[in-house]
């Protein structure tokens, strides 16, 4: 009989991580992979003693991942029931889950286990015949000194979190993969080329910030060529996201050359 418990460390989770990973047939959306998944609560799955498994749930109570070793598959459907049926009052309570279409495994699981579901996040891939710019944008690489700056202009332009912001941006600052377009000393863009430290090592995930006042200009399809072809440059292979209700977004990535052929899919009970 399968147990679960609630994990300290995810030390132990590094060979399933990569097995889950290696089981995709699509890399990965890179923030939710990197940012959303790394900050959920994680609950290893035993046999007995022996670890066979995990799933992390976020903390809106939606599952974010969720594996079994190959030989523990004929009991995925019956440890996931006893997660969503919260069971255990010592662990967080499930109400909902999110999977891919690049995770065939886990979101059969949830198709199984679901009946409300709809799509969330559109995920793209650079397509083989993508447009060339004429003239392409030219960003630059964000400093040190331009944090503070760069920290108001994505919340003054999306809201997002002032202190997650500064953590986020400072670090990819440091890494060089932050980069503005500004004008007439006023930054009106970001765009950020973010490379993979651990898994999907191949790809470089991509983001784009417009300032309001200018959307709709076509500057958004000009930064995402800009950025994959400085994932290009790095010999890397350009992906993004966008969530299916940013149709200004949709367009942008379309017209750079970008296909989506996965989606997020959000359950809820």
């Amino acid at each position: 009989m399968l147990t679960i418990q609630k994990l300290g460390s995810q030390d132990s989770l590094a060979p399933f991580k990569n097995q889950y990973l290696q089981e995709t047939t699509a890399p990965l959306d890179g923030m939710w992979l990197d940012s959303f998944v790394a900050d959920a609560s994680f609950f290893g799955i035993h046999d007995q003693d022996q670890l066979v498994g995990y799933y992390c749930v976020n903390e809106d109570g939606y599952i974010l991942q969720f594996y079994l070793q190959p030989d523990k598959h004929n009991q995925a459907h019956a440890i996931f029931a006893t997660i969503l049926n919260n069971e255990d009052r010592s662990l967080k309570r499930v109400v909902g889950a999110y999977a891919s279409t690049a995770e065939p495994n886990y979101l059969s699981t949830c198709l199984d286990h679901f009946t409300k579901f709809q799509p969330h996040t559109l995920m793209y891939q650079l397509g083989e015949h993508a447009p060339e710019i004429k003239s392409p944008l030219t960003m630059v690489p964000l400093r040190s000194k331009d944090l503070a700056a760069a920290v108001d202009f994505a919340h003054q332009s999306i809201g997002a979190n002032k202190i997650w912001l500064e953590s986020y941006f400072d670090r990819l600052i440091s890494r060089q993969e932050l980069y503005g377009y500004w004008q007439n000393n006023e930054l009106i863009a970001t765009g950020e080329c973010r490379a993979f430290d651990d898994h999907q090592s191949g790809y470089a995930d991509l983001g784009l910030i417009i300032a309001e006042n200018h959307r709709g200009e076509g500057l958004g399809t000009q930064v995402m060529c800009f950025l994959a072809a400085t994932a290009k440059d790095k010999g890397l292979k350009p992906i993004c996201s966008t969530e299916k209700a940013h149709f200004g977004a949709q367009r942008a990535i379309s017209k750079a050359g970008f296909v989506a052929h996965n989606r997020i899919i959000k359950f809820d009970s």
